[in-house]
């Protein structure tokens, strides 16, 4: 999940219920979001290819993805509004521009 660059890893974040919006997202990212964790946090309001809610896909640091999955992956997205679990996968480039799961 490492680039060649500078060891960020890429994060696809699914499951993002479909009444959520970027606050929602900071709010629920609170403590990385204020410690400038992601590089980069992209969310276009679009299905996931499963059909389990939204998706997103994050850039941030190899360590700080590895930690955020152990956190995060599971959590309900909100207690009240949706029982969604938050899904996180670490992506890695597989040639030609394409990007594979990390297992």
């Amino acid at each position: 999940a490492e680039d060649a660059e500078g060891g960020s890893s890429l994060l696809h974040v699914s499951g993002i219920p479909e009444d959520f919006v970027c606050s929602d997202l900071r709010d629920f990212f609170g403590p990385e979001v204020e410690s400038e964790a992601f590089e980069c946090f992209h969310f276009l309001r679009r299905p996931c290819s499963s059909g389990e809610g939204l998706g997103a896909v994050a850039r941030l640091s190899a360590g700080a993805a590895h930690s955020l999955v152990g956190k995060y992956s599971g959590r309900l997205w909100s207690e009240t509004r949706d029982s969604r679990a938050c899904r996180l996968v670490l992506l890695e480039p597989v040639g030609g521009g394409a990007l594979a799961s990390v297992q």
